[in-house]
Parts: structure tokens; C-alpha cells; sequence
């Protein structure tokens, strides 16, 4: 969000406000080419094109191959202020009701396998093995 203020002679205080949209916004504002729309009806069924010229795949908005818009919606989805750092599965399960893209699920492993604060974190499910025993160890004669 940028935000611009000055102040004017008689004390009055101006602010613009400038808001960024969403991220669904983000990925609705990308129009698909004709082409790319047909090549992915082609290739499966399951793809609908919205009124608006979105593509859709089983109800769920497709995000086209763009590493940057990507980043973005997983940056988003993992690192927010309210929901901060859940896990592969709950993310996945969170993304998949409004997004889809072809590998979306190991991208998403791989951001919050990368993610320091996860590792730093993450909860060991091992048993502690106890004390170390002693070897004995035999001589040469």
C-alpha cells in the first residue's frame, strides 16, 4: 500500500490513499489470450471459461505460469499477519478452494520446506532414545 501526505500553509493535512486489490483481483486481472484458453480446453475437460474471460478448472480460478504472481499467492497464504506459517497441508487445503495450477501441491511443499521459520519451529514426532550405552571395545593382543 503507498501512501502520500503533505501538509498545506493553513495546517490541513492531505492524504492520498493508494490500495493494491487482492490477490484474487491480481490473477482475475490476467487475461488469457485466446489461444491459451483453447489449448487448455484441449487438453482437459474440466476447464470452463468464465463470463468475465477467466479460465476455470472444476470451479477453481487457473493462475497462469507467472513465477511472480505465484510467489505472491503463496507469500500471502503462508506468512500472513492472521494465519501465520501453517503447515504443506493446511495451505494446500486453503489454496485449493480458490486456486489451481498444474504442479500446485509440490510447489507448495517445496515454498514451506524453504521456509526458515517453519524449520526453525517444526515439532520432532520421535521418541527420545534414552542415554547412550557405553560399547566395550576389545583389544588387540
Amino acid at each position: 500500500m503507498n501512501d502520500h501526505s503533505r501538509l498545506e500553509q493553513n495546517g490541513v493535512l492531505l492524504a492520498k490513499l493508494k490500495v493494491k486489490p487482492t490477490l484474487l483481483q491480481d490473477v482475475k486481472d490476467i487475461k488469457l489470450t485466446k489461444k491459451q484458453v483453447e489449448d487448455a480446453k484441449k487438453k482437459k475437460s474440466r476447464f470452463e471459461v468464465e463470463s468475465e474471460g477467466n479460465l476455470h478448472f472444476q470451479s477453481r480460478l487457473y493462475v497462469p505460469n507467472s513465477k511472480e504472481l505465484k510467489e505472491n499467492i503463496l507469500r500471502e497464504a503462508h506468512c500472513n499477519m492472521f494465519i501465520m506459517h501453517i503447515g504443506k497441508n493446511n495451505m494446500y487445503r486453503d489454496l485449493k478452494f480458490y486456486y489451481w495450477w498444474k504442479g500446485m501441491e509440490m510447489i507448495i511443499v517445496e515454498h514451506v520446506f524453504k521456509c526458515l521459520i517453519c524449520q526453525q519451529v517444526k515439532v520432532e514426532h520421535q521418541v527420545p532414545l534414552g542415554l547412550l550405552q557405553p560399547i566395550t571395545i576389545l583389544e588387540w593382543n
